[in-house]
Order: structure tokens, then sequence, then C-alpha cells
């Protein structure tokens, strides 16, 4: 039987490997992508993010334009949810008709929410992508954590590939926690009024327009990062919070950020 200094495992979610040697796994919950062609011009450079727990609870929805008439529309949900019905809900809340509406194909699978793991490597086995949990938190996109790790990897550094793929692993994983006390906030049902408001103040005070040409749309914790550097929006957000009897959670989510 042949052995490997080291094994790269990167077999997805639903990885068997992870179960029998004790990996702590990330939660997940399912996610659905349906592809609709409507009657609606759509705004085809135009992607909407929704954090909406009547409609995705425990997490988000989404809707990507392909072509003018026609878009992905999707969502994470914590609980069960009907194509038709999901469907209909977003399209209604953004008014875009029903009209002439039809699901073309639809796929899907499921979404790590965190925690990220605190161990990559056990023995020989390498763990990488969502066999290991490293997405983004709030997205639960792994193609950033994967990317960071291939777009850093250099074929002239003394390091073997494997040592240079773990210690690359490793930064864009503590890099990513940072981004774990946003996602706890976004994808909690009980703070549905704090995400109104606060998407209402970015809207009115231009914020949301003024960080869009500002952060990179990988590194969510700048959001926090930026608003903590702007004495009057940290005032304001903090008066929010206070409204909603959230500021103890807004106040850990910028302290664990900054940490």
């Amino acid at each position: 039987m042949k052995r490997y200094e080291r094994i790269i495992v990167a077999t997805g979610n639903k990885s068997e490997i992870t179960l029998p040697i004790n990996i702590k796994r990330a939660r997940t919950i399912p996610g659905i992508n349906i592809v609709i062609e409507t009657s609606t011009n759509l705004k085809k450079e135009t992607l909407i993010v929704g954090f909406d727990h009547k409609i995705a609870p425990g997490f988000f929805y989404w809707i990507a334009p392909l072509n003018e008439n026609m878009a992905v529309i999707g969502a994470g949900s914590t609980k069960k949810i009907t194509l038709r019905k999901l469907v209909e809900e977003i399209l209604k809340k953004h008014e875009i008709t029903l009209d002439n509406t039809k699901i073309i194909e639809t796929y899907g699978g499921l979404i790590n929410k965190g925690p990220l793991p605190k161990r990559i490597r056990i023995g020989n086995l390498l763990f990488i992508g969502d066999s290991a949990g490293i997405t983004k938190p709030i997205t639960g996109g792994g193609l950033y954590p994967i990317a960071y790790v291939i777009g850093n990897t250099r074929k002239t550094e003394c390091y073997p590939l494997t040592q240079q793929i773990e210690r690359l692993v490793k930064k864009v994983s503590k890099k990513l926690q940072r981004h774990y006390p946003l996602a706890k906030i976004l994808h909690d049902p009980k703070n549905q009024k704090l995400i109104d408001s606060i998407i209402e103040y970015f809207d009115k005070s231009g914020l949301a327009y003024h960080l869009s040409y500002k952060i990179s749309f990988d590194n969510h914790q700048e959001l926090v990062t930026s608003i903590i550097r702007s004495p009057k929006h940290l005032f304001n957000l903090l008066r929010i919070g206070i409204k909603e009897k959230r500021t103890r959670q807004l106040l850990r989510m910028a302290i664990e950020t900054l940490l």
C-alpha cells in the first residue's frame, strides 16, 4: 500500500471522510437556485441581495440577472420552502410582474454557515474548501477561499506545495473568521427589525452608495471597520441598536471583527 506525505481532501460538503476522523463540521442549510424567464425587463447589471427572514429564514435570498429577461433566483433557508412560492415572494417584493414568468431550471445543495474550523489537518489529511467548512460566513461562498489559496501559491517558494497550501488555508480561514460576527447578526431572524433599520439608514444617509465603491465583495469585515472609523455613522447605528434593543450585539460584533 502506498503512503503519502499529504493527502488534500476537497470532496465538498457531503464528504464521508470527515465523519470517522472527527472533524467538527460547519452548520449547513439547504440552498436552491431557480432559473426563470420573465416578460419583465430586468436590470442585467444589478445583483440583488435581500436579508428578509420571512422569505428566507436563517439566511438570505438573491436575484442574479442573466440577461434582460432571464435571472437566477435563489435562497438559503432553515425552513422548507416551495419553489413557486419562493419565486412569487421574491418577485413581488421587488415589483417584478409574475405574468408570463416560468421556471426553466432548478439546482441546489448544502450551504456552509460556519463557524470556521479550528483545525484543517489531521495526520496527513489536509482539508480545504467546503469539506473543511472554509467558506465566506455571510454568503456561504466557497470560490473565494480556494481562489485565494491558488492565487498565492508560488512554484518558486522553498516550501513544498502542500505546506504552502496548508499555510494559506490557515491564513484565509483566519481572515474569514472576522466575517462571522456580522454573519451571526444577519442570519438571526430575531434581528429582522434591526437589519431593516440599518439597511434603511444606509440608503437614506448615502452610506450604501459611498461604501459600494470602497468595499470588496469578498472582504465583508471592511463594512464594519469602515463604519467604526466614522464617528458620525457609528453613533447613528448605535442609536438604532438602542432603539431595537440590540446595542450589546452590535458592540460585540464590532469588537470581535477588530480582534
